[in-house]
């Protein structure tokens, strides 16, 4: 393949994938994996929204 061979492609594929998973998955592969571990350990169970982020609120804030 002619666009592999040109210099730097390759490091721009492998930096790309790292900025992906930077972005995307904040906490790496490990991440990744605890979110495997916990599907399979609750799979009848599990929902979509188990890994959402939830807002967090001051206390003051509770009774708004």
């Amino acid at each position: 393949s002619v666009l592999l061979a040109a210099p730097g492609v390759k490091s721009l594929i492998f930096g790309l994938i790292i900025i992906f998973f930077i972005i995307y998955e904040p906490m790496g592969l490990d991440g990744r994996w605890m979110k495997i571990k916990t599907w399979f350990k609750a799979f009848p169970f599990y929902k979509p929204a188990t890994f959402r982020r939830q807002k967090m609120y001051l206390k003051s804030e509770r009774g708004r």
